[in-house]
């Protein structure tokens, strides 16, 4: 992942500022995409039985095999972390795993988003109602400027844009020369966040405690040696979002999509960490509970992307369903105002943690999955559909 980040963001730095050179690469990306999704038809034939889909995947074994192969390790921890597939004997795990590849080619699901979307359950047309990992990225690259969205690649230049809504003391390191910043900013902050700047996902972030940061400059050297670091001053957060665990920053996702109508808000989650744990993403087992954009109240019970489904937060008994998440006219507004100060980026992730002086930007993703809320109240296809309708692009 980061060696594919490190890469994106090289090439879009190396594009001229010309809109239809832009557009041209965002075509290209698009349609090869879609050269990983095979045609309707054999779609079609493959739905019908499992042996349609195995032969299905021997006739793309040499286009699509090496595509295929990059997620195999995926699907077998899918397989053996889905609490529905435990019971399941050795043939029907079998015939799991082939269909999970068949619907990686044939919808572009990745075997996480099959199983948290109980798709071994589904049949073709309930399939594609939910927007799969292939097709959030073809939504991105027709509704985001390639160039511009690079401010959300780099988590340092996300800040330097975005930086009076951090509220937080937040520095970059890439080069020897940062040196003295980074002593600087060590030296005033007992403990911080450290993350890779091109990382998502929750991966590369840590929380580094100068006391057991060890020397100073061979933490250094190896930081930059890694790539671009963001060192954070550390969020603390209300006590009314510690209720759900206070170990992690427990953060509200929100997906903003301009069109000519306004900013839509077409997703919004909270998402939780578990006891101990430090990040709350639900793939690194942390849980989700949908949020009522209009008033900012929870209106599921917990979920994680294992199939666990629970009232109350299993940790600390904090029950999700009804409950209120503060100042959220607050929230709104910010989500709202950061999303036009976002010039040819119409879709974005936005998230966001609340402190006992209101809420801060925890960061902003111009790609952003929409697996949980799909996971929990169905799929979204018609939805961003209808966006992309409404958009000016």
């Amino acid at each position: 992942m980061r060696k594919y980040a490190r890469l994106r963001y090289f090439v879009r730095n190396q594009l001229p500022d010309v809109p239809f050179v832009r557009k041209l690469i965002s075509d290209k990306m698009e349609k090869a995409v879609l050269a990983t999704l095979i045609p309707e038809e054999d779609v079609r034939y493959g739905e019908e039985s499992l042996h349609n889909k195995e032969t299905i995947l021997s006739k793309y074994q040499g286009k699509l095999g090496a595509f295929l192969s990059k997620t195999e390790d995926e699907l077998e921890e899918a397989v053996k972390t889905c609490v529905r597939y435990q019971s399941l004997s050795a043939d029907e795990l079998d015939a799991i795993r082939t269909d999970m590849r068949f619907c990686r080619i044939a919808y572009g699901f990745l075997p996480g988003e099959y199983a948290a979307f109980s798709l071994e359950r589904r049949g073709m047309e309930e399939r594609k109602s939910y927007v799969s990992d292939q097709q959030r990225r073809i939504y991105r690259y027709k509704m985001n400027d390639i160039l511009a969205a690079n401010i959300f690649i780099d988590k340092s230049k996300t800040y330097a844009k975005y930086k009076k809504y951090f509220h937080r003391n937040v520095i970059a390191i890439r080069t020897p020369q940062d040196f003295g910043r980074f002593h600087q900013f060590v030296s005033t902050h007992e403990e911080f966040v450290l993350k890779n700047a091109l990382d998502s996902l929750g991966k590369g972030v840590s929380l580094v405690k100068r006391a057991e940061m060890g020397d100073e400059r061979a933490f250094f050297n190896a930081c930059i040696h890694k790539g671009i670091h963001v060192l954070e001053e550390r969020i603390r957060q209300s006590n009314a979002l510690s209720a759900f665990n206070e170990t992690s920053v427990n953060t509200v996702r929100v997906i903003t999509v301009k069109t000519k109508k306004g900013i839509v808000v077409p997703y919004c989650i909270l998402r939780m960490g578990r006891k101990g744990a430090f990040v709350d993403n639900s793939g690194n087992g942390g849980l989700i509970a949908c949020i009522d954009y209009a008033t900012g109240k929870l209106k599921t019970d917990g979920y994680d992307e294992k199939g666990l489904i629970c009232p109350a937060h299993p940790d600390t008994g904090t029950v999700f369903k009804g409950a209120q998440l503060p100042e959220w006219d607050k929230l709104q507004a910010l989500s709202e105002e950061a999303a036009n100060q976002s010039e040819k980026i119409n879709f974005v992730g936005w998230d966001f943690a609340h402190t006992e002086n209101g809420w801060v930007m925890v960061e902003g993703n111009d790609s952003p999955h929409i697996i949980a809320q799909q996971m929990i109240l169905g799929g979204l296809q018609q939805t961003m559909k209808q966006l992309l309708k409404e958009m000016e692009v």
